[in-house]
């Protein structure tokens, strides 16, 4: 059944991305493509921490990350993000280090960018199904 928790759940990743995308495109072209990305990255990211953090204190409860939180709404958006970035970062550097061929290119860095992004997440995911 879809609820209004549910909605406005749904509702912050647009947000969220739309907020992400204003903010790496303010900074523009710079010396390195991923600069403006992983400051976009981080400017969403904080905003929607600021948005769990403020509030907390006002209603007399400690601030929380965990289910309902702006910044746990995101999650999946923000890691694709990293995701992607990550694996074209690491495809530069190893086409400017090595010589490989794009298919073992491809292939690395997806592999790199799949156990740092998602390496955490499924540590943590795993972890908690032991407790």
């Amino acid at each position: 059944m879809i609820s209004e928790r549910s909605i406005v759940t749904a509702a912050r990743a647009p947000v969220f991305l739309l907020l992400y995308g204003l903010a790496a495109s303010t900074l523009g072209p710079t010396s390195t493509p991923y600069l403006p990305t992983v400051a976009g990255l981080l400017v969403a990211l904080a905003a929607f921490a600021a948005a769990d953090l403020l509030p907390a204190p006002r209603r007399g409860e400690s601030p929380s990350f965990g289910d309902g939180s702006a910044l746990h709404a995101v999650r999946g958006p923000a890691l694709l993000i990293a995701f992607v970035l990550l694996t074209a970062a690491t495809a530069d550097g190893l086409r400017a280090a090595t010589g490989l061929s794009e298919t073992v290119l491809t292939l690395l860095s997806f592999l790199v960018a799949s156990a740092l992004v998602f390496g955490p997440v499924v540590g943590y995911h795993w972890r908690r199904s032991l407790d």
